[in-house]
């Protein structure tokens, strides 16, 4: 894994990724900082946090455990998906940590510049580009929950790379149709 290298976006490929996220969310946007990952590390390699067990933890949604990865979709029809599943199908989660149902709040969508998380140096990956590197194979759990479209930013997005927020579907709905 020495030659471990972040995914560069090409010229066919889409230039933005989408990030949802909610109150319940482990990273959440802060002004003039943008996104940071709930656990952060500068002095560790990426190769040695990207083990099957950190991936594992992250895709599950029920393990309050910290993760170094943000996730992020390149399509954004699958951003407004998920948002939608979110606010409709799972509008209360059960926090493990405190033993309490919690409220997940507003859920937001940020349209994130690919290109400016490259001149940043933020080191990302698509889902099949980790599950190689790691060298698993997705179960169905999995599956379902870590869709084809998503990719994952280690530690950080910063406020810079980010264009813009929603918290309104219906004015993201219309973004999606006079940009994507």
């Amino acid at each position: 894994m020495a030659d471990l290298q972040s995914h560069r976006c090409r010229p066919y490929e889409n230039k933005k990724f989408y990030r949802v996220y909610d109150k319940a969310s482990q990273s959440r946007f802060v002004p003039r900082i943008g996104f940071e990952a709930s656990k952060r590390s500068t002095s560790e390699a990426y190769e040695y946090r990207i083990t099957p067990n950190a991936l594992g933890k992250h895709l599950d949604w029920f393990d309050p455990d910290p993760s170094p990865f943000i996730s992020l979709y390149d399509n954004p029809w699958v951003a407004l998906k998920e948002a939608w599943r979110r606010i409709l199908e799972k509008p209360r989660l059960y926090d493990q940590k405190v033993r309490r149902v919690r409220m997940r709040g507003p859920v937001r969508i940020a349209v994130i510049d690919a290109e400016q998380l490259d001149r940043e140096g933020v080191f990302y990956l698509s889902r099949n580009e980790l599950f190689s590197m790691v060298n698993i194979a997705p179960d169905d759990v999995i599956r379902r929950r870590f869709r084809r479209r998503e990719y994952m930013a280690m530690d950080r997005i910063p406020a810079s790379a980010v264009e813009a927020r929603f918290s309104n579907m219906g004015d993201y709905r219309q973004y999606c149709h006079d940009n994507c």
